[in-house]
């Protein structure tokens, strides 16, 4: 249904009835309409990870602590839902940031959010690094619990594998164990190195692989 402020008439005082043809379309009544981009965030953040939006709490501290649905799956479903949404996705690499539900309302908002590199620094240190390599599940987030726990004194990084941002992801084995050696020595360019391995990662830990043993670990720790 469209308003008029007057019935539309020409100069002779007849109906003009072309003007009764539907206004352009108002974008601050059309905004109106539709749910603000923190309340949606807000519903969604509270219905799926189960803790108050206006509570303050990191992304990552949230999903740490969670119970129910593995965490992957929780990042997804709040990630796909707000997206459906607001009709901006953001990608799955923005939990590395761990933003608050603020910060989520204002990089959807700004359409702009921080880039993402590998690898992820998780625990600032002095010494030798501590390279961890995911597990099934991909983005690692079932790691970020047990380096909660961890009394490792120097730097600790996840590597998460290519294909989380929308790269290609690796299609061998081979090819995803050199991609590790290679972002490993982005930080460390020479060994002996400290490599944990979670579940699948364990078994690219012990990948005799040339590029691998190249590495020369110093300590390789397997989790099952």
């Amino acid at each position: 249904m469209a308003e008029f402020a007057a019935i539309p008439r020409k100069q002779d005082h007849s109906l003009n009835y072309r003007g009764f043809a539907a206004p352009a379309a108002n974008p601050s009544r059309a905004a109106s309409l539709t749910p603000a981009v923190g309340d949606v965030v807000a519903e969604a953040w509270e219905r799926i990870l189960g803790v108050p939006a206006s509570r303050g709490d990191h992304l990552l501290d949230v999903l740490v602590n969670s119970d129910g649905l593995p965490r992957s799956q929780q990042l997804g479903f709040l990630l796909s839902e707000i997206g459906a949404a607001t009709g901006v996705h953001l990608p799955l690499t923005v939990v590395f940031g761990s933003p608050t539900a603020a910060a989520l309302v204002e990089m959807l908002q700004n359409r702009d959010w921080p880039q993402y590199e590998r690898p992820v620094r998780m625990q600032s240190g002095v010494g030798q690094p501590l390279f961890v390599l995911p597990g099934i599940g991909g983005i690692g987030l079932d790691v970020v619990t047990l380096l909660r726990f961890l009394t490792f004194p120097g730097p600790i990084y996840l590597n998460p594998p290519k294909g989380i941002d929308g790269t290609e992801p690796h299609q061998t084995v081979e090819a995803l164990v050199a991609d590790h050696v290679a972002v490993i020595r982005t930080v460390q360019p020479h060994g002996p190195y400290w490599l944990l391995g979670h579940s699948p990662g364990a078994g690219w830990s012990r990948w005799r692989s040339p590029a691998l043993c190249a590495l020369r670990a110093k300590r390789l720790c397997f989790l099952a």
